[in-house]
């Protein structure tokens, strides 16, 4: 019988450990409900293109976390054709000013990565990843966005 203290057990049940959490992913998003707050001289005092990207598999969302708002939404179309059963999107159209209560979210099924990209005029990655929250405010600021739980 094999001891868990000779190296040889113990190398085996760490390697085994950590295989099983690299099998097991990302847990799912907990998001369920989204508020949102757009300062009144946003984007230059222009509308902001906001989406929320939920995304299902690890590898995917780190491909999309690479990307800037604006090649996110530049992107978009190929995206979600490429893999629809993958990425799933709601979009929003937000003024300067304009106060959306807390409201929940519909998904289908559960995905490892949230994702806010917001479409600013000025440069910048404007994208924020939503953490543990089951809650969330997106606050459009007058040039970034930002996530409040």
């Amino acid at each position: 019988m094999t001891s868990i203290h000779s190296p040889r057990a113990l190398l085996s049940l760490l390697a085994g450990a950590f295989l099983l959490a690299n099998c097991a992913g990302r847990p799912p998003v907990p998001l369920e409900s989204v508020a949102f707050e757009v300062a009144e001289r946003a984007n230059n005092n222009a509308p902001v293109a906001t989406d929320l990207v939920f995304v299902a598999t690890d590898e995917l969302a780190d491909e999309i976390l690479k990307l800037t708002a604006a090649e996110w939404f530049r992107e978009r179309a190929q995206i979600l054709r490429d893999h629809p059963d993958e990425v799933e999107v709601v979009s929003f159209e937000l003024v300067p000013g304009q106060v959306v209560p807390m409201r929940p979210l519909e998904r289908r099924g559960d995905q490892v990565a949230a994702i806010v990209f917001a479409k600013y005029e000025t440069p910048g990655a404007h994208r924020v990843r939503f953490t543990d929250q089951t809650e969330a405010v997106v606050v459009l600021g007058s040039d970034d966005v930002e996530i409040r739980p």
